[in-house]
């Protein structure tokens, strides 16, 4: 149907004007009942003494439109745009019924569904101003020089990017103490310190109830610059499905070799990873190890492989005995962030009196199954407070 067209008189019921150019055209005394303008142009036509019922108005061009004498009952005008110049029937709010104003108009939002015609129609013109006025509104997010750093390391470097004195000391001396006074009251680590003779691998102890129990912790889930190189990596939508403190007793035996969740189906010496999963140009899962103490010759952080990830595999014992593998120190207050299919463990705690504290968090894109139900199990009371502060908890947790 071409426009500038002249409806006087009519009983438009049921009628299908899907993407149909309808500009500068005449409504006289007609009623449109429960009929279809999905992705119409109605730009610049007068509905004069007409009464629109059950009418599906969505994604339709409402610019310059007159509505002043009609009557707009049950009507659906979701994500419809319209401007200055629409004229509305008395006490119609068009926002209530899911319309736009043009100059909050972005079709650069993810939330916009428009149709192949309707991206015909923009002019290129159009096209320039929305998508400058997407960027002036971050949709576009820049990517800073520590961010791009850790993307190369995480994908074609060595695997993993280590940031000294990341965290303020009043910040890590805190959460230390958090920790001490768990462990303190932890009937695991009573045992573990009490006997010589106790198994050692009873003297790693976790505490995962971390975001119930201090402001802190649900700040350091989300350290900006990791998160935004993890938009990158993993998507927009990506997702926190482990966050606990580790804590290795003095004396604790340490890890085996191992890839981390979602690569722990193949943990068997020798397993490859399937083609293309978690490929450099997609990666399923980055870790962040946040240190609570300094590192010594006796006491220090994971063992690693660089480089590793590029081999997407589970490493051999010949591959134990043939690669030097690098022994990760980092003063109290760092943070190590890492390609997690790289080849590491937790080291030993070679240590008589001194504990190992970590604050670990694994981070995959959202369509894998989650390791930990971490929403269920964290307070409504965190995600309000992280909401006011704009955190993306409720993300991370989805």
């Amino acid at each position: 149907m071409k426009k500038n067209k002249k409806f006087i008189n009519k009983n438009l019921v049921k009628k299908n004007f899907w993407e149909f150019d309808l500009s500068n055209s005449e409504f006289h005394n007609t009623v449109i009942k429960k009929s279809v303008f999905t992705d119409a142009n109605l730009s610049n036509s007068i509905f004069l003494n007409s009464k629109i019922v059950d009418t599906n108005l969505t994604h339709t061009n409402l610019k310059g439109v007159d509505f002043r004498t009609s009557k707009l009952i049950n009507v659906n005008l979701r994500d419809s745009v319209y401007n200055d110049k629409t004229k509305w029937p008395k006490n119609f709010n068009p926002l209530k019924h899911g319309a736009i104003e043009s100059k909050n108009f972005n079709p650069f939002s993810y939330k916009r569904k428009l149709s192949f015609k309707t991206i015909k129609s923009l002019s290129l013109k159009e096209i320039s101003f929305y998508k400058n006025k997407a960027k002036k509104k971050e949709y576009f997010s820049k990517v800073s020089k520590i961010e791009k750093k850790i993307i190369y390391e995480l994908t074609k470097g060595k695997g993993y990017i280590v940031i000294k004195n990341f965290y303020k000391k009043d910040i890590i001396d805190k959460v230390e103490k958090i920790i001490e006074n768990k462990l303190k009251k932890n009937k695991s680590y009573k045992k573990a310190t009490s006997r010589f003779e106790i198994d050692k691998m009873k003297k790693s102890i976790n505490f995962f109830d971390l975001l119930n129990t201090d402001e802190i912790f649900t700040k350091m889930i989300q350290p900006k610059i990791a998160m935004s190189a993890f938009k990158a990596l993993m998507g927009k939508n990506f997702i926190c499905t482990y966050y606990s403190a580790q804590c290795s007793v003095a004396g604790s035996r340490g890890q085996s070799l191992h890839l981390d969740y979602p690569y722990v189906s193949y943990n068997n010496p020798g397993d490859k990873i399937p083609i293309g999963m978690g490929s450099n140009e997609f990666l399923l899962s980055c870790g962040i190890l946040t240190y609570l103490n300094d590192s010594d010759k006796k006491n220090y952080g994971p063992i690693l492989l660089k480089n590793s990830h590029k081999f997407r595999r589970f490493p051999t014992l010949e591959d134990v005995k043939k690669y030097k593998f690098t022994k990760i120190k980092v003063p109290k207050g760092g943070i190590v962030i890492l390609n997690t299919l790289m080849w590491h463990a937790g080291a030993p705690n070679y240590s008589e009196q001194n504990n190992r504290s970590l604050l670990v968090a694994h981070y995959t894109p959202n369509f894998i199954k989650l390791r930990m139900d971490l929403k269920n199990n964290t307070k409504k009371n965190v995600f309000s407070r992280d909401k006011k502060n704009n955190g993306i908890l409720d993300q991370l947790l989805t």
